[in-house]
């Protein structure tokens, strides 16, 4: 559950910065 949560985190963040 929370190893899911930073990944999607992850992808988030790097698609926020563009």
């Amino acid at each position: 559950m929370g190893r899911k949560k930073i990944q999607i985190q992850r992808i988030t963040d790097e698609r926020n910065r563009q």
